[in-house]
């Protein structure tokens, strides 16, 4: 993939920007059926203990603020 960017102003003096990058194209990982498989379950932990931490610092913070 490439990505070119050119700025240029007609009639003006020192104006001329060019950039030039190239980008390798990401290839798709080949994962077995289990490999996937695992890869979800890690991924669905991941985000069943962030939730239960968010619930935990919310309900902690409820109960601080209305014992105060």
């Amino acid at each position: 993939m490439n990505i070119n960017l050119s700025i240029s102003a007609p009639g003006a003096t020192g104006l001329d920007v060019s950039v030039s990058q190239q980008a390798e194209q990401a290839q798709p990982l080949l994962l077995t059926k289990e490999e996937r498989n695992d890869a979800i379950l890690r991924m669905t932990q991941r985000l069943v203990e962030r939730t239960a931490a968010t619930i935990a610092e919310d309900y902690t913070t409820q109960l601080l603020r209305s014992a105060a």
